[in-house]
């Protein structure tokens, strides 16, 4: 049986559930997948969501190298949508989910570094792209209004560097114009 549907997700742990020790044989893939499944239950039991994160929505801030570190292993997963299904323009935005590795190897979202209960230095509503990161700060592309832009449409371009700080907010600490969007 494969690590990840022996993995269970949040509270329910298992006996089944692997141990740290077998974390050492599993694949990228089925990390992502582990990470990927926490991180879209959180998401779908706080918000509509919109697009659903994907492999490619998660850096690695501190990842599994051995099985001794697991236990420190930190992921932070993008998804769009709406917290609180409240509808309307405005407020479908990207939201953070910071997953990390519990007991036995299963994958949970720290609720208190992830969305809704941080903060991120960047219009949220149009990120484009993660482009990198390391163990405490993220690099991303997203749109920010000009001052005749419509509320659907802005056209400034920005590749923004954030870092974390210890309460889990993204703080701007760099950014640099991009090309502006065309439309």
């Amino acid at each position: 049986m494969n690590i990840i549907k022996r993995v269970t997700l949040v509270a329910a742990i298992a006996a089944s559930t692997p141990t740290f020790a077998q974390l050492a044989g599993v694949s990228v893939q089925e990390i992502n997948r582990g990470v990927l499944k926490a991180a879209t239950n959180y998401a779908n039991g706080i918000s509509c969501v919109d697009a659903p994160a994907t492999a490619k929505d998660i850096l690695a801030l501190k990842p599994i190298r051995t099985p001794d570190d697991a236990s420190e292993a930190e992921f932070l997963v993008t998804w769009v949508g709406d917290i609180g299904c409240n509808g309307g323009s405005g407020t479908v935005g990207t939201n953070f989910a910071i997953v990390k590795v519990g007991s036995g190897g299963s994958f949970y979202v720290d609720p208190l570094r992830s969305s809704p209960a941080i903060s991120v230095a960047l219009n949220t509503r149009f990120v484009e792209r993660l482009v990198g990161n390391t163990r405490d700060t993220i690099v991303v592309d997203a749109a920010d209004f000009g001052p005749n832009d419509s509320n659907q449409w802005p056209t400034l371009r920005f590749r923004y560097t954030l870092k974390v700080d210890a309460k889990g907010n993204w703080k701007q600490v760099e950014r640099k114009p991009l090309p502006p969007r065309k439309g």
